[in-house]
This record gives structure tokens, sequence and C-alpha cells, in this order.
């Protein structure tokens, strides 16, 4: 069976399966201490990242006792743009997603992939990693254990990003919709990059609760892209 045919069996599978619902309990919230602590939050989520960047990855996908290797390369304007790829280990190319403002698309599938798991499943996994972006309605928590939340609260989503008690390294995060979570992800590995103001995760796993699949991702490369409209241009 070829790469594409295994993957494509994979995540039908997991599209199918039963989602399996996680109430999501919110982090307390903070008391007098809640603007400074949400601008020194929003600042650990938001900085040291340069405008523009590319990232390689070693992805592993997983659903049920079945997974799939493959090579992902992203491209990230911040804010405005996502462009990424997988490839498979043969080099040909197996999805490619683009984001663009308000615009989400699946430019390349295997043949009789349904787009629902992967343009609210997948590409919303590459978002939800790769453009955290606090805005104004966020606020800050503490948590049970310790450590500091920021709560990022849009229509009728919630995505809450937990750091360790020092408020300087993003642990975990998740996204809840209608009292559920969606989707959680653990940023674990962190070390420093060339090109990048800050140490990153260089192990990231995200569980997509919706779709029931895993992520387990391994950052192989970052560089600061300071020319990506290319990337983003589609013919």
């Amino acid at each position: 069976m070829s790469s594409g045919r295994t993957l494509l069996a994979i995540l039908l599978a997991a599209a199918l399966a039963a989602c399996r619902g996680v109430p999501y309990a919110p982090a307390a919230a903070a008391g007098e201490d809640d603007l400074p602590l949400r601008a020194a939050l929003t600042g650990a989520l938001e900085s040291g990242l340069p405008a523009s960047f590319r990232m390689a990855h070693r992805v592993v996908i997983v659903a049920g006792e079945r997974q799939f290797d493959c090579l992902g390369v992203l491209v990230m304007r911040r804010g405005a743009a996502l462009r990424a790829l997988a490839v498979g280990e043969m080099g040909g190319r197996l999805f490619d997603f683009l984001a663009r403002g308000a615009e989400q698309r699946v430019l390349l599938r295997p043949e009789g992939m349904p787009e629902e798991p992967l343009c609210e499943g997948v590409l919303a996994d590459l978002l939800h990693l790769f453009d955290p972006r606090a805005g104004p309605r966020a606020r800050a928590a503490r948590a049970a254990n310790g450590r500091l939340a920021l709560l990022v609260e849009e229509g009728e989503s919630t995505r809450e990003y937990l750091f360790d008690a020092a408020g300087e390294t993003l642990v975990s995060s998740l996204e809840a919709r209608d009292g559920e979570v969606v989707r959680r992800a653990s940023y674990s590995a962190h070390r420093l990059f060339p090109g990048a103001g800050r140490s990153l995760p260089a192990r990231i796993v995200l569980e997509n609760l919706r779709f029931s699949y895993r992520l387990e991702i391994d950052l192989l490369e970052f560089s600061a892209d300071s020319d990506p409209d290319a990337a983003f241009a589609v013919p």
C-alpha cells in the first residue's frame, strides 16, 4: 500500500471514530495582579519569534493502533498567513495547507480523503500550535498546580495556554468549544534555535479529541524568513 493510501486509511478511521468528550474546566481567574500578569504571559506567548519564519518537523500521525511518519515543512507570517506541506518517505507531497486571513484551504490531499478532518482538524491544529495570539479578550489565571495560564475567549471557543510557575515557558495548551476540549497539546525539550529570540519546544504532542488522532512533532530546523511571499502564492 502506498504511503498516501496508508495515511488515507489511518485518517479515515480517525474521522469515523467515536469522539471522546472531555469536559473543559477553566483555570480560576487571577486576583489583583490580573493586568500585570496578563501582560507578562502575553509577552511570553507572543515575543521572541520573527515576523516570518520557516520550520521543518518530523511528524508522526497516530490514530488508534496505526501510525504514519512524514516530514512537515511550515512557512508562517505571524497573524497573517500559514503554508504547510507534508512530504512522504519517498519525497512526494501528501498534503498542502494554506491559511491566509479568513481563508483556509486544503490545496492537496489524497484522493478520496474527506476535507473536514483536514481543514477543521489538522489545519486548525497547526494554527493553534504555531500562530498563538492573546488578543484583547485575554485574561490571566492561576491553575491549581501553581502554574500560570492565559485564557483567550473568541466566540464559542476558549484557548488556554499554561506556563510554568515563572510564567516564562509554555508547557501545555488546549482549545475548548461548547464546554468540551477539542484539542490539547504539550510542549517539551525547549532549546534555542538559530534565528529565534527565545527557546522553542523541540517536542510537541497534540491530541485532537474531535477526530481522535494524535500528532507527535519534533522540530528539526528553524529559520527566520524575510521574504515568505512566494510560499503563499497559489497558482
